[in-house]
């Protein structure tokens, strides 16, 4: 055990040192706060062009005096004409014919009374349009009418201090059934699905580096041994197995650290920022004039920044570090045993990674479909898959996969993992010494079963 962590100290030791390390360990956290912050202010552009909005306030809940009808450069909310009885339906029709892009119909029943409201968790709005409004116009519109709704529920509620929280509304808490103006439902990707995208997104492609990074930085340093004929004095007094293990658990803590690091430091940026944001909008005061930003951007930005906070970043993160390091295991092992079976020509070692990258680039055009269709039947069976799951399931995990789905393939990882070791185990002993010739498919298949 001692000559084991004697490895792994050294493993480790050498590459925290290196100067890359360190560069990587800085830039990749504010990569991480560039692109965060990339996915809110790009959005603004979804917004640019104006939207107009016929309002029909059935609930009397809005008025131009609270602001919620006022117009901005990007949406312009106006009553609705009166249309007289059957008016949903009339407005409907005289919706089609006019040059408006949707009718937001608030019925009598979204705040009926006070007892109603109390259990009220969230209000639904009928959205009717000629063609679904993109989650920007959505977040925007959510914002300005939570607003106004806020004042009526703790009006309802009787401005009783010990009822403010219950009255409390955010834009979350609004949801939009879209329709089109003959009636019928449309969908529409919502905010906080392109939120869930990103992360997993940005999971996915992580992890995916991680695994092609670490994993030749393993083989590398297999080969660097043997080339030098190094390896020969060291295995006489370890073990192959021990020298094998100490490098992969060695190099993989070099990565864990990095992740830790990543781990306290991007959630840190992203609070920054948050409150970069959150404090002009907090504000009463009109937005510096400098600031670039209207109120419709503002509200914008605040709705994705509070659709961030909706996700559990702890249950993630710990998920995320659980296939980090089974999805590592299993394809470093293959890793060093590639190394220790290559000859003393380096093109020959780097042409067989091969075998490795295309599962794992396999696994990357699966989890592009996951962030599209995250429950479908293709990227479900894909994530049982040991080769596939490393990639696939960090890139599902912002959409909640069923906790049984995410034990199974937790489960059949961690068993491919340690068979992997074990057989690469079996081709690393016996390659490790192995100079002069490539062995055959032949010779890999009787080493790692030879008894």
């Amino acid at each position: 055990m001692q000559k084991l962590w004697l490895i792994i100290s050294r493993e480790y030791g050498s590459r925290v040192r290196k100067r890359s390390f360190i560069l990587t360990t800085i830039l990749t956290p504010l990569g991480f706060l560039l692109l965060f912050s990339i996915s809110i202010f790009a959005s603004m552009s979804a917004v640019s062009k104006e939207k107009t909005i016929w309002v029909a306030d059935e609930a009397n809940l809005l008025n131009q005096a609270d602001g919620a009808l006022s117009s901005s450069a990007n949406l312009n909310l106006i009553p609705a004409p009166k249309v007289g009885i059957d008016s949903l339906q009339r407005l409907l029709a005289k919706a089609e014919d006019s040059p408006i892009d949707a009718l937001l119909h608030i019925p009598k029943t979204s705040v009926q009374n006070r007892e109603n409201l109390s259990n009220l968790l969230t209000i639904q709005l009928a959205l009717y349009g000629r063609e679904p409004l993109s989650a920007s116009t959505q977040s925007i519109l959510r914002q300005r009418l939570s607003r106004r709704l806020i004042k009526e529920r703790r009006k309802l509620l009787g401005i009783n201090l010990k009822d403010l929280e219950r009255a409390e509304l955010k834009g979350s808490d609004l949801h939009f059934n879209q329709l089109n103006v003959a009636g019928e439902e449309e969908t529409a990707a919502s905010a906080q699905v392109y939120l869930a995208s990103f992360l997993g997104g940005g999971m996915m492609m992580l992890i995916y580096m991680v695994i092609l990074i670490y994993g030749n930085m393993v083989m590398r340093s297999v080969m660097e041994e043997k080339t030098s004929r190094i390896v020969e004095i060291v295995i006489s007094s370890v073990k192959p197995f021990q020298l094998m293990l100490g490098k992969i658990i060695g190099v993989g803590a070099v990565g864990l650290t990095q992740f830790l690091i990543w781990g306290l430091t991007i959630p840190t940026l992203q609070l920054i920022l948050s409150l970069f944001v959150a404090l002009p909008a907090a504000s009463s005061s009109p937005l510096p004039s400098g600031s670039g930003l209207d109120e419709d951007q503002m509200l914008m930005i605040m709705d994705n920044l509070e659709g961030f906070s909706q996700f559990n970043y702890s249950y993630l993160m710990s998920c995320f570090l659980a296939f980090f390091l089974l999805g590592y295991t299993l394809y470093a092992s293959i890793f060093a045993a590639i190394g220790a079976a290559m000859g003393d020509d380096w093109g020959e070692g780097q042409s067989l990674t091969i075998i490795v990258t295309i599962p794992v680039v396999a696994a990357m055009l699966i989890g592009l479909q996951a962030i599209e269709n995250p429950h479908g039947s293709l990227v479900e069976y894909a994530s049982y898959v040991p080769f596939f799951a490393p990639v696939i399931m960090p890139a599902r995990l912002a959409f909640d996969p069923p906790l049984w789905q995410l034990g199974l393939s937790l489960g059949i990882l961690f068993l491919s993992a340690i068979a992997m070791i074990w057989l690469s185990g079996r081709i690393y002993r016996i390659g490790i010494l192995l100079y002069g010739k490539q062995p055959s498919v032949k010779q890999f298949f009787y080493w790692m079963f030879k008894f």
